[in-house]
């Protein structure tokens, strides 16, 4: 299920501006063997959470003391990107294996088609009991299709009613039954304008977990009031200054300690119940956030830019089968589905763009992204984005990972853009022979979900 080779015109244009990709190497050499029996899994999405503000990524502060011990002893992927920096999207991909372009469910407006499209229904046919825990309000809803498949489809309001959920749910697992369990958490999310308070919320006992006095520094000068909250987030009209922007950024990584913590709790408990020994055990996040490093505002989450793109990914296989260490070659979203169906079992679906992470994966991979009115295209370390019209750009993103495109010469500037418009057009051509399941239109979306959306800094259609 992995990518065709590059057709020879692009690989050679490649090679002649010193963009090879780097050899597949170390824990991914050899597939893992067949299990006994079939595995469970467990799937967890932490909403907004950037890999460099975790300890296993090498962030200098304890944000995640709980999943960087996950991490040692599991599959660590070093360059894993989302399809999407939109909580809808992003989750679509991940729970389908397929890009947005073939699912196609990207406004409020489309729901994904009825079929044994979504993980939850693959497994479900299997014989998997399967649940899914969700926050609302967000863009999980069943209205666009995410409940397909689950046995339970639950929605929650914190991590604290999410656990709360999950224990109760445990006490009726049926013991005959492998289990699927999708937990998304949106704790690290901005909070919503409507409430007083900073930008980012966690409990107030954490607050100095990180910087004594963050609370009230990012509250200053009427930051926590809704109105200059949202304007911080939409706009660089409101003065921010650098001990505020350390304060919020702060507040944010707090809230990633929080969620932390209880995700130890929740292992603690499933270890308990002996459902750790034979299980997968995927951890990732939807994308990442801007925190204002590159714009003055707030909001976006990033962009099509890596502050937004990059994604934590931890992949901790069952005991009998278990490899650590870290994989450098890119991956996307739209490998985990492929990776649980293997290990799971399941026959591969060719529909499927993306490969599985459990054996060798191809030196040449391409692979796909969107954000707004752009597109991204990946074969690194080359990244293009186009916006819908206008001239794209690349980047070369191991000579410039913050994407910045200085000191290149007229020359250069014409050799990479002659370079990007070859990747698009493979890419144009790629798309031709995509599976598409098609959407329906959504019919029972809250009265008040606009509302809630644009509190969370979903305005305009989406964009963040």
């Amino acid at each position: 299920m992995g990518r065709p080779p590059l057709r020879t015109g692009w690989a050679l244009a490649l090679l002649l501006l010193g963009g090879c990709a780097g050899e597949a190497g170390g824990p991914l050499e050899q597939r893992s063997p067949a299990l006994e029996e079939a595995p469970n899994v467990i799937l967890i999405s932490l909403d907004t959470l950037r890999p460099d503000h975790m300890g296993v990524y090498g962030y200098e502060r304890n944000t995640t003391p709980f999943l960087d011990e996950l991490a040692a002893e599991s599959l660590v992927f070093d360059l894993a990107r989302t399809t999407w920096t939109w909580t809808l999207i992003a989750h679509m991909s991940m729970l389908t294996g397929l890009y947005p372009a073939q699912h196609q469910v990207w406004s409020d407006t489309a729901r994904l088609a009825e079929g044994t499209w979504t993980l939850a229904a693959r497994l479900a046919e299997q014989g998997y009991e399967t649940w899914g825990f969700y926050h609302t309000p967000a863009w999980l809803e069943p209205s666009f299709g995410f409940e397909q498949g689950f046995d339970r489809y639950v929605p929650h309001r914190s991590v604290g009613q999410a656990m709360d959920h999950v224990k109760e749910a445990l006490v009726e697992k049926s013991a005959e039954r492998p289990l699927f369990l999708f937990l998304h958490l949106f704790d690290i999310h901005n909070a919503p304008f409507t409430d007083v308070g900073p930008l980012y919320m966690p409990p107030r006992e954490y607050a100095d977990r990180f910087l004594l006095g963050a609370w009230d520094k990012a509250s200053e000068n009427d930051l926590d009031r809704p109105k200059t909250k949202q304007r911080i987030w939409e706009s660089a009209d409101v003065p921010v200054s650098a001990e505020q922007r350390d304060a919020i950024e702060a507040l944010y990584d707090a809230c990633i300690a929080h969620v932390d913590d209880r995700l130890r709790e929740l292992f603690a408990s499933l270890e308990r119940r002996g459902l750790m020994e034979n299980t997968l055990v995927v951890v990732t996040s939807d994308h990442g956030e801007g925190l204002a490093e590159r714009w003055k505002k707030f909001g976006g989450h990033g962009g099509a830019f890596e502050e937004g793109m990059r994604v934590p990914l931890i992949v901790q296989l069952p005991k009998a089968v278990r490899r650590s260490g870290r994989v450098a070659q890119p991956v996307s979203h739209t490998d985990i589905a492929p990776t649980v169906l293997e290990l799971c079992g399941i026959a591969a679906d060719d529909r499927l763009q993306g490969s599985s992470l459990l054996g060798e994966l191809p030196t040449d991979r391409a692979f796909f992204a969107q954000h707004e009115d752009r597109r991204v295209v990946y074969r690194l370390p080359w990244k293009v984005m186009e916006l819908q019209k206008g001239r794209p750009s690349i980047y070369n993103l191991d000579e410039d990972p913050g994407e910045l495109r200085r000191g290149l010469t007229a020359k250069q500037k014409r050799q990479r853009t002659d370079l990007a418009r070859r990747i698009l057009e493979w890419a144009d051509e790629e798309r031709t022979t995509w599976f598409t399941p098609g959407t329906q239109a959504v019919q029972d979306l809250s009265a008040d979900h606009a509302a809630n959306m644009q509190a969370l800094g979903y305005g305009g259609g989406g964009e963040d």
